[in-house]
């Protein structure tokens, strides 16, 4: 008998991807500033610091610069097969999360 109040099963696995997308999210960022430094600062200079100190507007543009990073293929213009491999590990950690946040949202009855 169900009371209705249970965690469905994917919550867990999704916490878990979410915790080692925004690691590897932050990873790449410090990546970036200390290989790419040139880079970095061309995309404003983007860090978890720097985003809660900065404006609302100045934070919603750099969110899409970051969409622009990890769906775009500017990355390669750096020529580092690293910064490859952390942009597809972040696109498909996040494609992850969104699925499994639709079946915990939305279990199949």
């Amino acid at each position: 008998m169900e009371s209705g109040n249970e965690i469905p099963f994917l919550f867990w696995p999704l916490m878990v991807v979410i915790l080692v997308y925004m690691a590897t999210f932050l990873y790449l960022l410090s990546y970036l500033r200390r290989v790419h430094n040139p880079f970095w600062v061309d995309m404003g200079s983007i860090s978890l610091q720097n985003f809660a100190e900065k404006n609302p507007i100045q934070s919603f543009s750099d969110s899409f610069r970051l969409l622009g990073l990890f769906f775009g293929s500017r990355y390669k213009s750096l020529n580092d097969p690293k910064v490859g491999a952390l942009v597809w590990t972040v696109r498909l950690l996040l494609t992850t999360c969104f699925v499994l946040w639709a079946f915990v949202m939305f279990p199949l009855l």
